[in-house]
């Protein structure tokens, strides 16, 4: 029987029996006997069936999951519920969280109607299969994670489906709860999809939790269930494959889980081939137990010498309930700023204490050469405690809103658009034009630590009232690729089908807009302003300096890339910088680091490219002749003294020639605009006299334009505009 003392310690009137042996040189193998003798041994087969109050459950819980307290509340209830003599004494349940790569090992002891909770071990996810003893062992092992979750980890080491068969997991039961982070509910068929993987095993459940709660789990329905897991349900058997698309949620079975676990017979784990009932001893004999045997114990040694820090619901949630009632009070119009300081301070406090405890904890007071090693630079891995050691050494970092916490090291909390956004199911194909969107308004204006940003997410709103769906830490990108890509998916959780790649390309035309948008990002003296303009701008660095690319005949880092598809174009008028939408243009011209008449050429090239295609919808729409006398009525104004210098742009515009929304869209780049403005105007001309001649070629706007350019000669007019004077328009 597990004990939950594990710090190897014996009581001195215990070791005082028969010889009194002394401790250095105590004989376990003589205890051992004395032991046996007060067992009596009830020997079990594999047939034998227990019922759910007997049988050893192993709990592991998608600790990145704001939801995942409710399924920590209803696995406790389900605990305090068992009633049998026959009760394990110590339950485990293991936490993990993708984004800081750690899982966290929890024991939990029922003793007198009232729970101790007990941290028994901290690793990464490197370190995940040293667990595989404890799974080996359940009788049951039930599973809380997302819908989006649920395919990528079954991918992976933690729940990878080739775990099962390899590790000798495939015939322990899992019962898998999902639950949907996002406010589009999957259809049945997208969510026996993300879990598909996982229905081949012989004992599954898979069920989906179709009223989200933060207190419990609330009712579930049945997506697929087979094996001995059929008596959950009265009427046995559900086969998720038969879920087709005109399956609706209305049509699947609903399951009070805790009401079905209690009419749960399992067969006795083949891996636990003997039980036995005991007669009370101390807790001194449970520890000579589990050393000589083995069993019950989490199978790591080098922490046995150490003693756990044991914690109540109150200890465990206490930064938590600080960080609610700080939220509470930053909101209110009436704040209590002495009580707010207090409360901060003891966030402060508590945030400290967590990690001095991490730093305690077996995982760093192991030899450097026995430490688990991340795959970061070999450091350790992040935590939900502490940051990183190695990776954040230039992370961004300044004073937390929450905590108050000087040089602590920040993130961009994300929130959900207040237009709740559609799921997209295709692809991203121009990730620079998406920035200004509704939908991908995802960044917070409260910033807050990584340590504060773990309850923020936990509770699910930000101190501001904002839907948190997660946060993005103000990391280097290269040496943390994947934490960048995991947080991003969260944020752009609407993006169904994505490439994962693509991601920090969409958060640069966010960041880029959130800067010319938001006032909250501009600077106006404010510390808390200047704090996230410097947040914003350190993050578009980092992109463009980390974020490596390739594509349209170039590759490189983002911010060199942007400079080489913009100002060496290798297909012509095919290439992306004329092709990508206006929006996406104007980002890539405002990121290129090149001279200002190199800029102001591409963006006059692509002025003439965009009044070129809508010309020839005029001429479809409208026919030659009135093309033909608007454009002789604004040549003669533009080279006559008419329309001043600087204002011909504005009255082809006011004409029609120029459509309202490009000048929309390339207004805000003013330098460009004012060169173009100053040099181009009888370029314009010339180009616009060519306009009639469109009604005869056939193509694409770019092989129209590269027709007409070469039909011309008029490769002076798009290269170099600043050459064409006055006097070449005298003959039109």
């Amino acid at each position: 029987m597990p004990s939950p003392h594990l710090d190897g310690r014996l009581p001195s009137d215990f070791l005082n029996m028969e010889d009194r042996t002394p401790r250095s040189s105590f004989d376990f193998s003589q205890l051992r006997q004395q032991l046996d003798q007060l067992e009596t041994p009830v020997t079990s087969t594999e047939n034998r069936n227990i019922p759910f109050s007997e049988c050893n459950v192993l709990f592991m819980v998608n600790g990145g999951s704001p939801l995942h307290r409710g399924f920590k509340n209803f696995a406790h209830q389900l605990l305090l519920n068992r009633r049998s003599p026959a009760t394990p004494a110590v339950t485990r349940m293991i936490f993990w969280n993708e984004t800081f790569n750690q899982y966290i090992v929890q024991e939990i002891t029922v003793a007198d109607g009232n729970l101790t909770l007990c941290v028994a071990d901290v690793g990464s996810f490197r370190d995940f299969p040293r667990l595989l003893p404890i799974q080996r062992e359940a009788d049951l092992i039930i599973i809380f994670t997302t819908t989006r979750s649920s395919a990528a980890l079954s991918q992976r080491s933690v729940l990878g489906l080739e775990r099962f068969t390899s590790d000798e997991l495939q015939t322990v039961p899992h019962i898998f709860v999902m639950v949907n982070e996002s406010s589009n509910k999957p259809s049945p068929r997208v969510a026996f999809a993300a879990a598909h993987h996982f229905t081949n095993l012989e004992h599954v459940a898979v069920l989906y939790q179709s009223t989200s709660g933060r207190d419990s789990l609330g009712p579930c329905q049945i997506i697929h269930i087979d094996g001995c897991l059929q008596t959950l349900r009265p009427r046995g058997k559900f086969n998720g494959r038969s879920i087709n698309a005109l399956v609706e949620w209305r049509d699947l079975p609903e399951l009070d889980l805790a009401a079905a676990l209690q009419r749960l017979d399992l067969k006795c784990n083949p891996a636990v081939s003997t039980q036995t009932v005991t007669a009370p001893r101390s807790p001194a004999a449970d520890i000579v137990t589990n050393r000589t045997r083995g069993r019950g114990r989490i199978p790591w040694e080098l922490q046995a010498s150490r003693e756990p820090q044991v914690e109540s619901d109150t200890a465990e949630s206490r930064a938590a309930n600080r960080v609610r009632r700080i939220s509470q009070f930053l909101t209110s119009p009436t704040r209590d700023r002495t009580a707010l300081s207090r409360l901060q301070l003891e966030l402060r406090t508590e945030h400290r204490r967590n990690s001095r405890q991490f730093l305690d904890s077996p995982i760093c007071g192991q030899p450097q050469s026995l430490r688990p090693q991340s795959s970061i630079n070999n450091a350790l891995p992040t935590t939900v405690l502490e940051e990183p050691a190695s990776p954040t050494s230039e992370s961004f970092r300044g004073e937390c809103q929450l905590c108050c916490e000087e040089d602590s090291q920040l993130v961009f909390l994300l929130k959900q658009s207040a237009d709740c956004p559609p799921i997209c199911n295709s692809t991203i194909p121009w990730p620079f034009a998406v920035g200004a969107l509704p939908e991908n308004d995802i960044i917070s204006a409260f910033m807050c630590c990584d340590n504060c940003s773990f309850y923020v997410l936990e509770q699910g709103n930000t101190p501001i009232r904002e839907t948190a769906t997660g946060a993005l830490s103000l990391i280097p990108y290269i040496s943390n690729v994947e934490r960048w890509a995991d947080d991003l998916c969260k944020g752009f959780g609407h993006y169904r089908n994505f490439s994962r790649q693509l991601l920090p390309l969409v958060f640069l035309a966010v960041v880029e807009e959130t800067l010319g948008t938001k006032s909250w990002a501009r600077l106006d003296g404010s510390e808390e302003n200047e704090q996230r303009h410097n947040a914003l701008l350190w993050t578009r660095n980092k992109i463009l300096t980390q974020v490596h690319i390739n594509g349209d005949g170039h590759e490189g880092f983002v911010g060199e890339w942007i400079k080489k598809i913009v100002t060496e174009p290798k297909r012509n008028t095919d290439s992306m910088v004329w092709q990508y939408p206006l929006l996406g243009f104007r980002l890539m011209l405002r990121l290129t680091e090149a001279p200002l008449e190199t800029r102001a050429k591409v963006m006059w090239k692509r002025l003439l490219i965009e009044i070129t295609r809508h010309m020839r919808g005029m001429l479809e729409s409208k026919g030659f002749e009135l093309v033909t006398r608007l454009v002789l009525a604004i040549n003669e104004m533009l080279v006559g003294d008419e329309v001043e210098g600087d204002e011909w742009l504005i009255y082809m515009n006011t004409e029609g020639a120029l459509p309202e929304e490009v000048m929309n869209v390339l207004r805000p780049l003013d330098e460009e605009m004012v060169w173009i403005r100053k040099h181009a105007r009888y370029a314009m001309v010339m180009w616009l006299s060519w306009m009639p001649a469109l009604s005869g070629l056939a193509g694409t706007t770019g092989e129209v334009v590269e027709a007409l350019v070469e039909e011309k000669c008029g490769d002076v007019v798009v290269m170099v505009p600043e050459e064409v004077g006055e006097g070449w328009c005298v003959n039109l």
